[in-house]
């Protein structure tokens, strides 16, 4: 989990990142260290009205590498994002 553009996801306070990492793990049900698209799905539609179309999208533009997965890094970008629109 190492590798990863150095993103603006990189300004993340310590704690940010702490929390970041939990949900992330909390979402990665199947502990295997990346998010498929079924559990970003899963995750999004217990949080609220999320259609599968919105969370296709929201896979194509977080998933940077394109092997349909994100990874941790790839997750950062999407908390800054939600913190920054908040």
């Amino acid at each position: 989990m190492g590798c990863g553009s150095s993103s603006s996801a990189d300004d993340l306070t310590a704690e940010e990142h702490e929390k970041a990492f939990t949900v992330f793990r909390k979402i990665d049900v199947d502990h295997s260290g990346f998010l498929t698209i079924n559990e970003l799905r899963t995750a999004l539609k217990e949080t609220g009205d999320v259609s599968d179309e919105d969370v296709d999208k929201m896979m194509e533009a977080i998933d940077d590498d394109g092997d349909g997965v994100i990874e941790f890094n790839e997750f950062k970008q999407l908390w800054k994002a939600g913190r920054d629109a908040t």
